[in-house]
């Protein structure tokens, strides 16, 4: 059995999904998993694939904070300490650099102290403060990990990553690392670059291997 474990960002794999749908349900017929590994949650990941059947084994979802199989049971999660939730609401709710700041419950995205904070998410209109409110919440705040991405700041509880999750679905099926290949985005994924680790048309280094499409990919690990 080979795994394929694929970010799911529109250069990577929305932009041309009819074709790659077809591509991996057939190489999953052929006894092999796929997995999907995004910082989104579920409920977008589902509303992209509302009208393609794709076989997904498991979902890797909110930057390996969730998994969810493939009938969309939770088997996996790591949420943030509420302590920190109510701290960073307190502080960033009326913060000029902050558009807004919202809970994600692994399924939807929530204003309020209501419900599990499997991710919180702020929105920031200058990316230098931005910066540097990330670095102050990484120094300050020991139990959670931020990080930036396009006009986001994300927060997480800091023992997960992408690669803890997939290591906790190997650990399940008793599965070898030279048995799965990954698919990245960019700098976002380095945590997958210690597998068999594919770009698309953007290697910087980091990963192991370039390729032009997810079709190319499935030929070349076959």
């Amino acid at each position: 059995m080979k795994i394929l474990v694929s970010s799911f960002s529109d250069k990577v794999f929305v932009n041309d999904l009819k074709n790659n749908v077809n591509i991996i349900n057939n190489f999953v017929k052929e006894g092999n998993m796929f997995i999907i590994s995004t910082g989104k949650n579920i409920s977008k990941v589902l509303s992209t694939l509302a009208n393609f059947n794709l076989d997904v084994s498991y979902y890797i979802c909110n930057d390996g904070a969730v998994i969810f199989d493939k009938y969309l049971n939770v088997i996996y999660r790591v949420d943030i300490a509420p302590i920190y939730v109510k701290s960073f609401f307190n502080i960033f709710k009326k913060c000029r650099y902050i558009d807004y700041i919202k809970i994600d419950t692994s399924s939807t995205l929530v204003d309020n102290l209501i419900g599990n904070a499997n991710k919180i998410v702020m929105k920031y209109n200058d990316k230098k403060i931005a910066l540097k409110i990330q670095e102050l919440i990484n120094k300050k705040y020991k139990g959670v990990y931020a990080y930036t991405t396009y006009n986001y700041i994300n927060i997480v509880n800091n023992s997960v990553s992408k690669k803890m999750a997939l290591e906790y679905l190997l650990d399940f099926y008793n599965l070898k690392n030279h048995q799965v290949y990954t698919i990245v985005k960019d700098n976002n994924d380095k945590s997958l670059k210690d597998y068999e680790s594919y770009v698309i048309n953007n290697n910087n280094g980091i990963f192991k291997y370039n390729a032009h499409n997810i079709e190319e990919i499935i030929k070349r690990i076959k």
